[in-house]
């Protein structure tokens, strides 16, 4: 039996991590690949792989903090004198603005949650975050009723318009993903009009 390793435990760069497991799910399956397949892949043991990340879903879903935090970011900066809803709107768009770099992992995170029903009930926690955020600043910086409908319908639309927009983009889209959104979201208008 090995003597327990004593001190720091390894460091990790929970980016490179999510990366790692992110090419590992597409190129092998989702469901074929274990938390034990990555840590052996990373160099690192299970128990720190499981400190970094919960759960399979949070290596996919790696970000959705940093994601909530640019939209609360994005309202926290708006002028009295501007729109709510279009405030709400620029900010969300705004959030998905991500690093040349950051695109094609972003991507195949995207085919893997439109592919799979576990990814996808998963996110739908982290949407619900979001719209919360958005609802709540409707009603702070619109007067609206806190269970408004419109409330309600406006964040909703929002978030899940945007989220619908991005699943698109990662299967058929070019460049980057926030003017698709935006596009996308001003579509939302012309639909109601049919």
């Amino acid at each position: 039996m090995e003597p327990k390793r004593r001190g720091r435990p390894p460091q990790v760069d929970a980016e490179e991590v999510a990366r790692t497991a992110v090419r590992m799910f597409v190129d092998r399956g989702f469901d074929d690949v274990t938390m034990d397949d990555v840590a052996r892949e990373m160099g690192v043991n299970r128990r720190t792989l499981f400190r970094y990340f919960p759960s399979k879903n949070e290596l996919v879903w790696g970000g959705s903090a940093e994601a909530l935090e640019r939209v609360h970011r994005g309202l926290r900066d708006v002028t009295p004198e501007r729109d709510p809803f279009r405030a709400a709107q620029d900010a969300y768009v705004r959030s998905l603005v991500f690093p040349e770099e950051a695109l094609e992992v972003t991507r195949q995170r995207l085919v893997l949650i439109a592919s799979s029903e576990a990814l996808s009930a998963f996110g739908v926690a982290h949407r619900e975050k979001i719209r919360q955020a958005i609802a709540t600043f409707l009603v702070d910086r619109g007067g609206f009723e806190g269970n408004s409908l419109e409330v309600t319908m406006r964040s909703a639309a929002l978030v899940d318009g945007g989220h619908a927009a991005m699943l698109w983009w990662a299967r058929f889209g070019e460049g980057p993903p926030a003017a698709l959104v935006e596009k996308a979201l001003g579509l939302q208008g012309e639909v109601r009009a049919l």
